[in-house]
């Protein structure tokens, strides 16, 4: 009976912690192109596994705006950015070789 705050402050840590879970996975969906309500179904205990690995597993609407070919995508840009620092590189490595020539 000394102890009931002890109870209280569990059962607040343990809100706290539910409660932040929750939101991490609206956030989760929410930037995965899904609605951020599906995270309610991590609540139900069996449910849960299903809503996890259908989502893991599931096209996600993000991609299918970006094509098919979006890891493709990702390594043109990269190519593009590499290109464009190798270019803004090149000056100075002729300036610096033009100054021994010197």
């Amino acid at each position: 009976m000394d102890n009931w705050w002890f109870s209280g402050l569990a059962l607040f840590i343990y809100s706290v912690v539910f409660i932040g879970i929750i939101l991490a996975w609206a956030e989760i969906f929410i930037k995965a192109g899904q609605n951020r309500w599906l995270c309610f179904l991590f609540v139900i205990p069996v449910v849960n596994l299903i809503v996890f690995f259908w989502f893991a597993y599931s096209k996600w609407p993000i991609h299918e705006g970006i094509g098919k070919d979006w890891k493709l995508k990702i390594l043109e840009a990269k190519k593009v950015k590499l290109e464009t620092e190798i270019k803004s590189l090149k000056p100075t490595q002729k300036s610096t070789q033009s100054k021994k020539e010197e």
